[in-house]
């Protein structure tokens, strides 16, 4: 397999964007806020598609699709989630405890409490999933696909502003905020848009250019720079920019998946989740010590505990996972796995 076919696999391009999520957190650069926006996308298209040739049939149809997507999330999250809290508790690192947000997860990214430092998406992710069905119902999808993407599109834009009143004025986060880019993803999977590989390539093009320029103007060259005042949400500036990669990911996401590339995107789940506690850590005992060595001693041990815990843990819960979703299924789709 060439190098260059390698990089552009769906599963490579996850662990690029939990990696630009852990240099985000052990450097000055804003770059985690659109690598998740762009995870967003990816959720939205994924879950969209899973849904319609999966779970879409059957009398228990919309339960399993609850249980398949609890039970991929919750397991991993919350063995990561007791062990963080109690390494960094016996390290005296965090006094943070567990707290009832934290294992719900919903109503987590409203409470601020996160040990782990990015379970907030993961409360943003499970509420799209308990929304998926109805928006799936409300935007019928007729052979008009232009038509009901414009409906969705709209939709989403109206609930846009509505949450983030929500969000901004009352402090409650939820996926209308968010809901642009998940029903972005909804709708490339809905359309089956497969751009050229040259038009794919443009956009990630666009995609850097559009970050050079903002680092380069004075209006914008804050939304790069964390911990800084902006006009308006970073979200906001990181969803726009998101959005400029979409022909990308619709090639991207079509692109074949080796049995490797897809464990390295299984990978980039346990990456996202165990990096925070690890970095942590590593500032408190290595960061006077070794100058800046202790991030590189973070990020190599942030990838080693990812590997470690999906081989040990995540592969076999994943097995087990789609045995009791097989399960639940009253017709499975011949030749699917949940």
């Amino acid at each position: 397999m060439s190098v260059h076919r390698f990089v552009t696999r769906p599963g490579f391009f996850r662990l690029l964007l939990a990696s630009a999520v852990v240099v985000s957190h052990l450097s000055n650069l804003e770059i985690g806020r659109p690598a998740v926006m762009i995870f967003f996308i990816l959720s939205g298209y994924w879950v969209t598609r899973m849904f319609d040739t999966k779970y879409a049939v059957g009398s228990h149809s919309i339960r399993t699709f609850y249980a398949s997507r609890l039970l991929r999330i919750w397991p991993v999250y919350a063995c990561i989630l007791v062990l963080a809290v109690a390494i960094l508790a016996t390290l005296s690192i965090s006094s943070q405890s567990l707290h009832i947000s934290n294992l719900v997860i919903i109503g987590l990214a409203s409470s601020g409490h996160d040990p782990l430092g990015v379970s907030w998406s993961l409360d943003i992710e499970l509420q799209f999933y308990m929304l998926l069905p109805v928006l799936l119902g409300l935007i019928a999808w007729s052979e008009q696909h232009q038509f009901g993407a414009l409906k969705l599109a709209g939709l989403a834009v109206a609930a846009f502003f509505w949450g983030w009143f929500l969000q901004i004025e009352l402090g409650i986060w939820t996926v209308l905020s968010y809901l642009p880019v998940f029903a972005a993803g909804m709708i490339l999977a809905r359309m089956d848009y497969l751009p050229s590989s040259r038009t794919a390539i443009l956009s990630a093009l666009t995609f850097i250019a559009v970050g050079i320029l903002a680092a380069l103007l004075p209006l914008t060259e804050n939304y790069l720079i964390k911990d800084v005042v902006t006009p308006f949400p970073e979200d906001w500036f990181g969803m726009l920019w998101a959005l400029t990669l979409l022909p990308f990911i619709a090639w991207n996401v079509r692109q074949d998946s080796p049995p490797i590339d897809r464990h390295l995107g299984n990978i980039s789940y346990t990456l996202y989740l165990v990096h925070w506690p690890v970095i942590l850590i590593a500032q408190t005992y290595l960061a006077g010590h070794f100058s800046q060595v202790w991030k590189l001693a973070a990020i190599m041990v942030s990838f080693a505990l990812a590997v470690l815990i999906y081989l040990a843990y995540d592969m076999p819960l994943e097995r087990k996972r789609r045995q009791v979703i097989r399960h639940l299924q009253v017709k499975p789709v011949r030749g699917a796995t949940a």
